[in-house]
């Protein structure tokens, strides 16, 4: 399925923008895009902070509807289920169960980040905040949540 680029919504041009940067850094083969609803990104090999037992995992971005995107950053990752800090135990902020997991029947966790400040995109995406930045603070958020359980 080919993207029509005539008919896109400023929204859907960000997101497509974005993916072409996280491609350049994750490489072409790395990243997709659903393209049907241009709503989710997925890293098929996102490298983990060296304070987490595994070196990768997938990592799926569902991001805010339409142009939601502009106004609120995205706060849904899911990882791998079974991904352990160096020590074996589970990091801070890394779901499996239901409780706070809405894609636990599919067997990803979900890791919890929240941008509170600062989120500015631009459509012309590598002048603004974009998903490079997004995935920059992802990991710093995932090297906290696992050095919670390593003290």
């Amino acid at each position: 399925m080919s993207i029509d680029y005539r008919y896109l919504q400023k929204h859907e041009h960000w997101i497509l923008q974005n993916s072409r940067l996280l491609s350049r850094r994750f490489g072409k083969y790395n990243v997709a895009i659903n393209k049907k609803s241009l709503q989710s990104i997925k890293i098929m090999s996102f490298r983990l902070p060296s304070n987490w037992k595994q070196i990768y995992t997938e990592l799926l971005i569902v991001l805010p509807k339409g142009s939601q995107i502009f106004y609120s950053p995205p706060e849904r990752f899911y990882l791998n289920w079974g991904l352990r800090a160096i020590n074996g135990r589970v990091p801070g902020h890394y779901f499996e169960n239901h409780s706070f997991n809405d894609l636990a029947e599919k067997y990803l966790a979900r890791f919890s980040f929240h941008i509170n400040e600062g989120w500015n995109p631009n459509m012309k995406c590598e002048k603004g905040v974009n998903l490079l930045h997004v995935l920059d603070g992802l990991y710093k958020g995932m090297e906290a949540g696992a050095n919670e359980v390593l003290s």
